[in-house]
This record gives structure tokens, sequence and C-alpha cells, in this order.
């Protein structure tokens, strides 16, 4: 007895992220027939959403066949959100099927046009699963923070023209930090406009770099320091050196794994409080003179040298010393309300220096042990994705 023809589904999508939502989809549409799926490509993304991806067409590809209640996987060609055309034609299934949010009228339209019924499909989590949608993963931040560890104004012409020093930066894996508070949270939101919730493969770190300082400060009176932009690029511990420009002229990298192990183990983020409105970091008492640059210019080759030799008393010895220049430098970079609390840190065996300049924020101290109410951090290594 030969088996009674399927009728054939159609459904389309980018099936990115792939969740139990889709799944759940999939086992809903396949009870209607067999099911093709016309899936989205990449260039289509770019061209309707104005962004790649995570995961390429060919891996989403591979995906989706390897799920049960799918048939076929065909990549769409055709760009916009009738891409699925193509396959309608070719197909001529007997159904086209669509959850909810992708319905449209256009949609629609074009399936009568060749006579195929359309179906919406409501969004029903399978059991007692939690509701998943790839708006919503999407909307996780996957974009790496930064530690200023030395050296963190030298990414301003105003002092490296006058003495050539390093930032010493450090990157580490995205973390639930408050905003306006030392970690870069105006320069990571100019990476999301940019580039959506993560960093782009299709560039180099050096390009991605000069990509964001650009933006962030074209047609800016004050020049965003690109220790953010390159620290929040740049994996693992990098020292950046600056000699009278804004961008780096040499980069050097850390590469060796019991480094950055050890690292993990001595550096910890401690919140005091979120810089209020209208704090004025640079109120008039900051100067820079030569001799207090070049001292912290050797400071910052000072921290570099701990780091590579894993001595950690005088890493803590240079961290302290930074955070005293700093202050000196600009007054403002540390608020009355927190200097008594540096301090502290700064005189129990530990070092704890200021986030970024804001005058509060998050304090990096370096220290033997974990010290009470600190969070560890995760560097960033190249060989994990974004």
């Amino acid at each position: 007895m030969s088996k009674v023809p399927e009728d054939i589904v159609l459904v389309t999508g980018y099936f990115d992220l792939l969740h139990s939502g889709h799944i759940r989809f999939l086992e809903e549409a396949a009870k209607f027939g067999e099911v093709i799926v016309s899936l989205g490509s990449d260039a289509n993304s770019v061209a309707s959403k104005g962004k790649e991806p995570i995961c390429s067409e060919e891996e989403r590809k591979y995906m989706l066949e390897s799920i049960e209640f799918v048939s076929q996987v065909k990549i769409a060609r055709k760009t916009g959100p009738l891409s699925f055309e193509e396959h309608l034609e070719f197909f001529q299934p007997d159904w086209f099927i669509i959850n909810s949010d992708g319905h449209s009228v256009e949609k629609q339209a074009c399936c009568k046009s060749y006579d195929v019924a359309y179906k919406v499909l409501e969004r029903l989590p399978k059991r007692n699963f939690t509701p998943r949608s790839s708006t919503t993963l999407r909307g996780l931040d996957f974009i790496p923070h930064r530690m200023d560890i030395a050296g963190g104004f030298f990414d301003q012409k105003k002092l490296n023209a006058s003495v050539a020093g390093a930032a010493i930066i450090c990157n580490i894996e995205p973390k639930q930090l408050a905003d306006r508070a030392g970690m870069s949270s105006s320069t990571r939101k100019v990476i999301r406009e940019l580039f959506g919730n993560r960093l782009p493969k299709s560039h180099s770190e050096q390009e991605l770099a000069n990509i964001i300082l650009a933006y962030e400060n074209f047609d800016q009176e004050y020049i965003s320091g690109a220790t953010d932009a390159y620290g929040l690029i740049f994996s693992s511990v990098c020292r950046f050196e600056f000699h009278d420009s804004y961008r780096p002229y040499a980069i050097e990298k850390i590469h060796h794994a019991e480094i950055l192990n050890w690292l993990e183990q001595h550096l910890f983020l401690y919140f005091t409080h979120a810089r209020p409105e209208g704090y004025q970091v640079f109120d008039g008492r900051e100067s820079f003179p030569n001799d207090v640059l070049q001292e912290y210019a050797l400071t910052s080759d000072s921290t570099w040298e701990a780091i590579q030799d894993r001595n950690l008393d005088y890493l803590i010895k240079c961290v302290k010393r930074t955070c005293e220049i700093q202050k000196q430098l600009i007054p403002g970079y540390v608020s009355d309300s927190v200097s008594a609390e540096l301090a502290k840190m700064n005189s129990n065996g530990m070092g704890a220096k200021l986030m970024g300049a804001g005058g509060s924020g998050y304090v990096m101290m370096v220290a033997h042990e974990q010290p009470p109410d600190t969070e560890r951090i995760t560097i960033r290594r190249e060989s994990l994705n974004l």
C-alpha cells in the first residue's frame, strides 16, 4: 500500500540563536505536513536589519536540518520581507505557516497570489518552559568591559604631546555593572548603536577600535580617550603606547595564560556609587607638570613589568602610586565622598584605584585574597567568541 503524500508546509525566518520557541513553532507546523524552511540569508539580515546574524547562514542551516520536525532547509537568496517567494514558487506548498510576530499583510497577499493557505500560529511555550524569542536573546549584553590599570590619561594628546606614556588596560568578560561608574558605559552605548549587543567578527580589533573612536568623537570639542575604544575591543591585557596622538602608536598584548590566570586571582571590582548628575571632574585645579607626567609614565612601565613577572607586592605598590598621581594631576578624579574610602583600601595591604575619572563608581582592588563585597573578574581571552 503506497504512502499517502503529506501536505507541504513552507516556513520562513532566520532562526538565529536557535531556542525552544523555534523548536515549538516547527513542531506545531509539522502537524500540518512536511516542513520546508526558507532560511533568511546573512545578506538579507544586513539589508533588512542592518546587522549580521550571530550564527552564519550555513551554521543555521546545519542546526535546522538536525531537527526532526524539519524535512528540508533552503537558503533564500533574495532580499526583503518576501525573500521566501522563490521557494513559494518552486515548492508550491499547501501551507505557509508563520508566527504571529512575523505576520504581515504583505506576506499574506503574496501567499494568496500563489493560492497557498496562510496560517498564523500564536507563540505557545512547550510545557512550562520560559517563553523565548530571538529579540529577547539579542537584548543580552555581550560587549566586554575594560579596567584601566595604569596610565589612564595618556590617551589625551594634551598629555602625551609633552611626555610619551603607556596605558595598561585589562579587557574583561561582560558583567551586570552600573552605568556612570567609570566602566565606559558611554562608549559601550556607542558600540551598541553601531553593532548591536556584540562585536562583529568581520573586522580586526584595530579596525573596530578606530571606527568606535572616530564615531564617538565626530564633531566633538572634547575627545573621548582611546583607552575606552581600544580597551573595550582588544582582548586580554594590553599596553597601549601614546605619543603626540589620540591613537596608540604601538600595542603589546599578553598571550600567556598563566599570567592572565594569576591576574584573575588578584584583581577585583568594588562598587562605591554611581557618579552624581552634574559632577565636574575638571574643575580648574588640574595641572600636568612634566616631572609628574614622567613619573606617571614610569609607574605605568613598572606596572607592566609587575604583571609580566607576576610580582603581586610590586603590582600593589604600582597601583597605589598610580592612584596618587592621578589624583595629583586631576584632583576631581576622586570625589570627597570616595576619597576616604579609597585611602583606607590603600592602607590595608592592598592597591586600589578608581576606574575611569568620574569621581566615584567602581574601584579596582589588587589584593592577595578577595576583599569583602567585591566582584571577581574574567579576562577575555582571544580564544573566546564574542
